[in-house]
């Protein structure tokens, strides 16, 4: 008999929860099935603080976020700069961390407000911008595996293009100040790239989980 194909199948460890079979082995993907979810949710809606004005407990469509144009926060980063970049972190991030405390899972964080603090205040420190954008996308890919997809983004290479571009724009100013304006644009360039991955990756996962059917 031949193995089953690719997908989310009930987790043989753990009949409550659903597991990703990659056509030969178990992966470590996991996630509740909508019946645990259903179930845990039934009793009392208080496991899910995420409530309307009217205090009715908000279903898992009206917490999905709608998907972004990137095009858009590109030409809008290019025009306000650092302002809207620090606005638009802090909106992934409280978009990552609404849907991950409908599903139950602290993996997407617990305070968007800190992840903008570190990067508006936390440039006096230069290091804390840094720490933020890795975790951030780290809480994006876990709420990529809580939407069902594999596919991740890498927290080091976008970080190290980030930081690595800075690093040479200031190291350029010091060095040769009158050529300080390309390695800035080299840098801002980079600094957008990395925005609009993160976007695109949280466009498929909202996409996916509005249309319910989460791919890899």
């Amino acid at each position: 008999m031949s193995a089953p194909s690719d997908g989310w199948y009930i987790d043989p460890e753990n009949q409550d929860s659903e597991r990703y079979w990659n056509g030969g082995d178990w992966t470590d993907h996991r996630r509740p099935t909508q019946a645990s979810l259903q179930r845990n949710l039934a009793p009392t809606q208080s496991r899910v603080p995420i409530t309307h004005s009217s205090s009715e407990t908000m279903t898992e469509l009206q917490v999905i976020p709608k998907v972004r144009s990137r095009s858009a926060i590109v030409w809008l980063v290019a025009i306000f700069g650092w302002f809207y970049a620090s606005y638009w972190w802090y909106a992934i991030n409280r978009d990552i961390e609404r849907f991950g405390r409908f599903r139950q899972s602290e993996e997407t964080g617990t305070s968007p407000t800190t992840s903008l603090i570190a990067v508006t205040i936390g440039w006096f420190l230069v290091i804390p911008p840094f720490i933020s954008l890795h975790r951030g996308i780290k809480r994006l890919n876990a709420a990529s595996r809580l939407a069902g997809r594999t596919e991740h983004l890498d927290p080091m290479g976008l970080v190290g293009i980030s930081a690595g571009s800075l690093i040479a724009a200031l190291g350029v100013a010091i060095l040769v100040p009158k050529a300080f304006l390309l390695p800035s644009l080299v840098s801002a360039v980079a600094m957008i790239y990395v925005l609009g991955a993160m976007q695109k990756q949280a466009n498929l996962i909202w996409a996916d989980l509005r249309a319910g059917n989460p791919k890899k």
